[in-house]
């Protein structure tokens, strides 16, 4: 009986040994997936603050989109109405097809959170103003949008933009839903995964520029900040439907990521015994 468990102690010790990186990178970055027009989308931020206790807030944003949400919660009805005018820069920049998709968008979610009492991107305004509040960093991850817009514009194909304005007409005239959910409120795991499964269906090119290819770049970030900053706790607040993707692509790094961090800890350890060292003499 002793042997038996001397072994199953030993079998033990060697998979948590095999799983120390993923296990760090587990207790170090902890993913909030949430809804941006969805006041529980704040509340579940909040917790997850408090929980995780983070030494720096990841956001999915951009540089432009970041001074855009800024700028929009710092103005008046009124001014974000003149705002909304369109320029013929905009459209130069990111492509008619991109400029659309964003104009169409935005009207969209501006209605939606009118229809339950909140303002869009009430999400990362909250996560932004819990890192002001508790003095930690908030790191940009996202892809730079002009950059995503144009990708979108190159990259739409006619069969989805038939198929786009098919589900506009549906859901405007015939109160259509592909997939029906509550918008006040976050969805679960099994709907988004139904709702990112149908996209991905009916919306090939749609989901590859949109969910793709800015999921490995956000691991990218993620995975970078993890590796620059040993030992410190990241917090990323994204949109739900991203978070499980780009955790499994973080994780692809965790050998390197969690080998700086050994590397910090050693160099502690040598500061320390040096200090122990020079103090003793």
């Amino acid at each position: 009986m002793r042997k038996k468990k001397s072994r199953i102690k030993r079998i033990s010790g060697r998979a948590n040994k095999t799983d120390s990186a993923s296990d760090y990178i587990h207790s170090h970055l902890s993913i909030v997936g949430t809804s941006h027009i969805s006041k529980d989308s704040v509340t579940s931020i909040r917790l997850r603050v408090s929980a995780f206790i983070p030494d720096m807030i990841a956001v999915e944003l951009d540089r432009k989109r970041f001074n855009s949400l800024m700028e929009y919660y710092s103005k008046s009805d009124e001014k974000r109405k003149k705002d909304e005018r369109i320029r013929i820069s905009d459209i130069k920049k990111v492509g008619l097809k991109g400029f659309l998709f964003t104009l169409i968008g935005g009207f969209v979610q501006r209605k939606l959170g009118e229809k339950i009492g909140t303002e869009p991107g009430i999400d990362m305004k909250a996560a932004i103003d819990e890192a002001n509040r508790l003095g930690i960093p908030i790191i940009l991850i996202d892809r730079d949008i002009e950059e995503t817009l144009r990708e979108f514009s190159k990259h739409l194909s006619f069969r989805e933009r038939m198929r786009f304005v098919y589900d506009l007409i549906a859901g405007a005239v015939f109160r259509r839903q592909i997939v029906e959910f509550d918008i006040s409120s976050i969805p679960d795991e099994k709907l988004v995964s139904e709702m990112v499964s149908k996209v991905r269906e009916r919306y090939p090119n749609v989901y590859k520029v949109l969910v793709e290819d800015r999921n490995r770049i956000m691991a990218e970030n993620l995975a970078k900040l993890m590796k620059n900053n040993p030992g410190r706790r990241v917090l990323a607040v994204m949109g739900a439907g991203h978070e499980q993707e780009i955790l499994n692509l973080v994780l692809k790094s965790k050998e390197e990521i969690f080998s700086e961090y050994k590397k910090s800890m050693d160099s502690k350890k040598q500061g320390e015994s040096s200090y122990t060292y020079s103090f003793s003499i």
